[in-house]
């Protein structure tokens, strides 16, 4: 700066210099034309103003003629708006949310499906709660992305616009009412000052409305800044800002970065990580799978501000139609398990059939023994048991049946019923075998039979069966061992019972 002034002049040139800095925004000057008008004001007063000086000028003089606040402290109560919320989990309302997606996946259709359902009064879309309809509903598409031959085939195939045509080439498109505004490509504004200030006067006549931006790059274009650098964001928050008094909520449209597809929706973005900063809410749509050119289902995903991050599946049935497909994670879990089913062995692939058919034919749970019993080819040799049970516990891992464990009798068992069923309809099998073991006779009991305290001989516990006695061995080993027991027993009138075998003389 040229020196050699008093303080006096000092303070009267700063205090000039800041009063017509002022004016300048009062009168809305562009601001390439503001900051030259500050530094030829300098200039006339021997002043030389450095580029950022002029910029911490101009600052200075539009905080001083909006007056905004110094900030906050703990002295005094601070009245903050609650959450809400224009579609629920998704667009907040009245803050700036930023839609990122590539090209061609559905962005500008999907907030047209909103916007005409949000109009026609229902109370929710794809299963998410609508804002309720105000009593007068404004829109404003700030939208030089398109052309208005674009722009018409949208809204017309949301039922935002009518067609009548003229001829073969031309046709007239009257808007809905509730459209108060649109500035398509051959009538755009951009994000500059006087732009801002366009569509700030309008939020000011329409407080309360729903304000669409397609796109940033395009919003952003006439102002020279590049994509990578962090001012590319500013343009948004002085939007936020010109917009704060009037309760607008803002959909901003961006492009995501090729090759981004994968990443989170804070990350996805097209250029410098700012501009996903200066959102309080992130959308992401991408394709569910990229290389299936046949797959049109879309991955919605949020991140940001005031709600837990939310993943849905969606689909554009037509034109500006959508519907739900399912949630994120749970479509995501079904392909998984989908992938592998297909990677499964054969015993395992046999062992899940069974698993089905147990379930179809009599809504049972498998279990390992059962299982065996089932696929004797598969499981046999002294582990059958074991390979069984680990068949079934690789499939539960594999999240492709449910496993249970019951207890009854102090017995614990494993049971495995087809994934995505309920435990409702599960009808309890018996463990008992299918083959039934043979059925004894029951022994002589003393108080019945009249036995006394005679001293007889019984076969000891660990003798074989009956049927030993037929092999070409003859009796086994340990059968015909006598136990010397206490004479409990005696014949009621000397006769034999007939429960017993005839007695060796």
């Amino acid at each position: 700066m040229v020196s050699e002034r008093n303080p006096t002049a000092d303070q009267l040139f700063w205090a000039a210099l800041n009063d017509y800095a002022v004016e300048l925004h009062r009168q809305e000057q562009p601001i390439r034309q503001r900051h030259a008008s500050i530094r030829a004001f300098a200039y006339g007063e021997n002043f030389s103003l450095k580029d950022n000086e002029i910029r911490f000028i101009d600052k200075q003089a539009e905080r001083q003629l909006h007056d905004w606040k110094d900030g906050y402290d703990a002295t005094e109560a601070i009245r903050v708006p609650r959450t809400q919320w224009f579609w629920e989990e998704v667009f907040l309302r009245d803050r700036v949310n930023l839609l990122i997606a590539r090209e061609k996946v559905g962005k500008t259709a999907l907030v047209l499906y909103l916007i005409r359902t949000w109009l026609s009064g229902c109370p929710s879309a794809m299963g998410l709660n609508l804002a309720k309809l105000p009593d007068h509903p404004a829109i404003l598409i700030a939208g030089p992305d398109q052309g208005l031959a674009d722009w018409s085939w949208y809204l017309s195939k949301a039922g935002l616009a009518t067609e009548t045509l003229i001829d073969d080439d031309t046709a007239d498109i009257r808007l809905i009412p509730e459209i108060k505004k649109i500035w398509p490509q051959d009538a755009p504004v951009f994000l500059d000052e006087e732009g801002i200030a366009n569509i700030a006067q309008h939020c000011a006549d329409h407080p309360g409305a729903l304000l669409i931006c397609d796109s940033l790059a395009t919003l952003n274009g006439p102002l020279g800044l590049k994509e990578n650098d962090a001012d590319f964001a500013e343009p948004m928050r002085a939007l936020a800002r010109a917009l704060a008094p009037h309760k607008v909520t803002t959909i901003l449209i961006h492009h995501a970065g090729k090759g981004n597809e994968g990443e989170r929706a804070s990350t996805a973005s097209r250029g410098s990580t700012a501009i996903t900063a200066a959102a309080s809410r992130v959308i992401q749509l991408a394709w569910l799978n990229e290389k299936d050119k046949t797959d049109q289902r879309i991955a919605l995903t949020t991140q940001g501000r005031a709600a837990k991050p939310v993943g849905l599946v969606i689909e554009q049935e037509e034109a500006c139609r959508f519907i739900k497909v399912g949630d994120l994670d749970e479509i995501a879990k079904d392909e998984a398990r989908e992938k592998a089913e297909h990677t499964l062995n054969e015993r395992q692939g046999y062992a899940l059939a069974e698993v089905r058919a147990a379930w179809n034919e009599d809504r049972h749970e498998m279990e390992a023994s059962w299982l065996v019993e089932r696929l004797p080819v598969h499981y046999s040799g002294k582990d059958k048991v074991r390979q069984a049970r680990e068949n079934l516990e690789q499939l539960h891992r594999k999240e492709l049946v449910i496993k249970r464990m019951v207890n009854a009798n102090g017995a614990s068992r494993n049971l495995y019923r087809p994934w995505k069923t309920a435990l409702a309809e599960a009808r309890l099998r018996s463990p008992v075998s299918l083959k039934d073991p043979p059925q004894y006779p029951d022994y002589p009991n003393p108080d019945t039979h009249g036995l006394s305290g005679r001293k007889i001989s019984l076969f000891s516990l660990d003798s074989s069966s009956a049927d030993s006695a037929d092999s070409p061995e003859g009796a086994g080993e340990t059968q015909g061992k006598l136990i010397d027991c206490p004479a409990i027993f005696s014949s009621r009138n000397g006769a034999d019972d007939p429960h017993w075998p005839p007695r060796n003389n």
